[in-house]
Formats: C-alpha cells, sequence, structure tokens
C-alpha cells in the first residue's frame, strides 16, 4: 500500500467495509492482528486504606478522636420516638409504624401537627377609585350639557375654537383660487374635513369606547380611523339627507316659496341624526334602511328629538358661515342674519354656540347608543338560532318514525345541511 493512503480510509474488495488505514506514529502501538496495544493496569495505591478499615472494623463506637462512629438510634432513644405523636400504620396488625430518617443529616422525621383553626374570613382589597358608569355615576354622565365645561372638555373645545380660525383665514387666502376654478371656496379648505372627522369621532368614542369625556382634537392622528373614514361617514350622512334638500332648491328657489325648501330641511334634519350615529358605529350600509332608522329614533325618545333641534340650530349656523345669509331657508332668521349691524355683535357668540352645541349633540348620540344599542335590530348584531332549531325539530320527528319510509322536507339555505331520509 502506497505511503500517500496513510491517514485515509479504504474499501474492502471482498466484504465492501470502509478500513481506516493508521497513520505512521499509530504503527507502534499497534499488535500484529491491528488491534491497539494495551498496557497493564495501574496499580492503585491506597495510602489511608488501613486507617478505614481500623474504623470500619473497630468494636467501639467513636474513633480515636472521641467522634461517634455508629449514629443509629439505642432502644431507648427508640422507646422515646414512638412513645411520642408518631402516627401508626393501619395495618391488619396494628403495629407502630417504622421510624423514618432523613436520608441526608440521619435525623428522625416526625410528623408535623395541623391546627384545626376555624375558617377565617380573607379581608379583600377594596377598589380605590373606580371608572364612571351609567349605574355607578348616576346622573353624572347624563348631563353632558354640565360636563362640557370642564377643563378638558373645554379645552378639546377651545383646540376646535383655532380649527374654525384657522378655517375661516384659510378660505379669506385662498377665496381667488376658488373663484378660478369656479367653485364654492369651502371645497378647499382643508380644515373643514377635520373638523368634520372630529365630531364624528366624539360620538364614536362616547358611544363605542364608553368615554365619559371628549376624545383629544384628532383622536390618534391616524389617517385612516381618525381623519379620512369619518369624515367619509359624515359626508355620506350628509348627502343621503340633504340632497332631496338641494333638488328643492333647484326646482324651486326659496325666494319664490320657501315653504317646500323649509320643510324638507326640517325633514333632513330629523333624519341626520340617525343616519349619522349609525354610519359613526356601525360604518355598514346594511342598517341604513328605514324602519331600522325609524327604530333609532323611537328609542331614542325625548332625548333624540332634542338633538335634532340643537343640530337645526348648528346648520342654519353652518349655512350662514359656509355659504351666507341667503342659504338660509328661514325667512326671519334670513332677514336677521342679513343685517350687518346685528352680525357685527353676533359673530363670536354664535361660532362659540355652534362649538358647543355641535359638541352636545355628538354627546347626545353616543349616551343613545350606549342605553339602546342592543335594541337597535341592527344587521350582524346578534345571532338568530331558529334555524338551528328547526334542524333539531326535523331530526327528533325523524328518529319518532324510526321503521317508516318518510321523507323529510328539504332544509332551508341556512341550516347548511343535505336532504335526509329515515
Amino acid at each position: 500500500m502506497p505511503a500517500s493512503q496513510a491517514g485515509l480510509a479504504i474499501q474492502c474488495p471482498d466484504c465492501g467495509r470502509l478500513n481506516d488505514v493508521p497513520n505512521f506514529s499509530d504503527l507502534a502501538a499497534l499488535d500484529q492482528d491491528g488491534t491497539f496495544r494495551l498496557g497493564d493496569d495501574p496499580e492503585i495505591v491506597d495510602r489511608d486504606r488501613l486507617q478505614k478499615l481500623r474504623r470500619v472494623y473497630s468494636p467501639t463506637r467513636i474513633d480515636h478522636q472521641g467522634n461517634e462512629i455508629d449514629l443509629r438510634n439505642t432502644a431507648e432513644e427508640l422507646e422515646i420516638a414512638l412513645a411520642g405523636d408518631l402516627p401508626r400504620e393501619l395495618g391488619d396488625r396494628g403495629d407502630a409504624a417504622r421510624p423514618k430518617y432523613d436520608p441526608e443529616t440521619g435525623e428522625l422525621v416526625r410528623a408535623i401537627g395541623i391546627r384545626q383553626d376555624e375558617q377565617v374570613e380573607i379581608p379583600t382589597a377594596l377598589p380605590v377609585m373606580a371608572y364612571a358608569s351609567l349605574q355607578t355615576a348616576g346622573g353624572r354622565v347624563t348631563r353632558p350639557w354640565l360636563r362640557l365645561f370642564e377643563p378638558t372638555n373645554a379645552f378639546v373645545m377651545l383646540m376646535v375654537l383655532l380649527a374654525y380660525i384657522g378655517a375661516t383665514i384659510w378660505q379669506i387666502l385662498f377665496l381667488p383660487v376658488a373663484y378660478l376654478l369656479t367653485i364654492p371656496p369651502y371645497c378647499i379648505n382643508l380644515f373643514l374635513p377635520l373638523i368634520c372627522a372630529h365630531y364624528v369621532c366624539v360620538v364614536n368614542e362616547i358611544a363605542i369606547a364608553d368615554a365619559d369625556e371628549l376624545p383629544r382634537p384628532l383622536r390618534n392622528a391616524s389617517f385612516t380611523e381618525d381623519i379620512f373614514n369619518p369624515f367619509l361617514n359624515f359626508m355620506v350622512a350628509l348627502i343621503l339627507c340633504y340632497a332631496p334638500v338641494l333638488a328643492i332648491v333647484h326646482l324651486n328657489p326659496p325666494a319664490d316659496d320657501p315653504f317646500p325648501y323649509a320643510a324638507a330641511f326640517v325633514l333632513a334634519s330629523s333624519i341626520f341624526p340617525a343616519v349619522l350615529l349609525t354610519l359613526a358605529t356601525t360604518g355598514g350600509f346594511e342598517n341604513l334602511r328605514p324602519d331600522r332608522l325609524l327604530r333609532v329614533i323611537r328609542l331614542g325618545g325625548v332625548s333624540y328629538w332634542l338633538i335634532v333641534v340643537g343640530w337645526m340650530i348648528v346648520a342654519v349656523i353652518t349655512l350662514w358661515y359656509l355659504i351666507g345669509a341667503s342659504a338660509v331657508p328661514v325667512p326671519a332668521v334670513r332677514k336677521l342674519l342679513l343685517n350687518k349691524t346685528v352680525m357685527g355683535f353676533a359673530i363670536g357668540p354664535m361660532i362659540l354656540i355652534h362649538i358647543y352645541l355641535t359638541h352636545l349633540c355628538a354627546w347626545g348620540l353616543g349616551l343613545i347608543y350606549r342605553r339602546q344599542h342592543v335594541n337597535f335590530g341592527w344587521a350582524y348584531q346578534q345571532h338568530d338560532r331558529s334555524a338551528l332549531k328547526d334542524a333539531a325539530a326535523r331530526r327528533s320527528r325523524s328518529h319518532r318514525n324510526a321503521g317508516h319510509l318518510v321523507t323529510l322536507p328539504p332544509p332551508s339555505r341556512q341550516t347548511g345541511t343535505k336532504n335526509q331520509k329515515s
């Protein structure tokens, strides 16, 4: 075999197994048969063997230093231990239980007595602070008209007032651009979508989040959840309710006969809070059926109609603020708003009233949802088990008629089962 194969593996041509080729340094440790040569067992020298044997086989119980060697209990110690409270085994002979010793220390394990005390009531800590609710806070939560003056809510309304001022400045600065584009100035006002989205967030926060204060402006500043979707819900509710009013204005201008315009405006304002509440809390169009909207209005009771009155005042101020006094449907109010002397002193208070009433209406809608949303009968709100009951009744009838050929009627699509025969 060439020297280059040293330390490698070769395959046997007969059996096909691999074999290791030893290195040159391993040849001195190999026998003739190829196995490693082992040396003799080393002699173990125990220098302390005599001392250990003397300790083990000594006839005394102590060593040469006076320490005890045998730690077993004497007969006297065992009698003392058995005379104590050591439990006895419940065997047929009734013998005393064998003593048990700790395997580490060799100490006798004694039974631990259990004191039979009377059951003591463990005091629990009472909550120091609890969140207010309709049950715990009495009428405090149901008085939003008063809670809006609290510092936190007043600060939020102050931020909204600054947004109104910003919207006014924006509208003045971009008025020439609106004229060049032949569109109303409020259509390019970026502050208005933020304000509308804030009011929808108020409804959502009071209704679903059970909050008892106004959310901060733009809430979490999420474009989808706090700006776009709330503004979209507000605009959809506005278009669905006030599109007929715009159609009546186009066909019959208010200057000729203001009554149809005013009647349509009142009707649209009566439905708008219910539509806004539905879209703000569900976000779906399947709950905008007339019967479901009428149920929301009916369950809202007197509170809903007070919100309608407040919203009509807000709508009149909004029309005057965005379009002008000529867009107000009520002639007496329109004449008053056209008086420049009156409006010079009333413009500030009207903006404050607009902010306060809008927050109050949004808060009131949220409270209506809290009290009555389980009775609204909205889609996907409850699970109907009638289909499962019908299927169970058919199965019970088939079991009662066992032995007779009974053809069951085909089940409805809600059950999702196949035709059965018993």
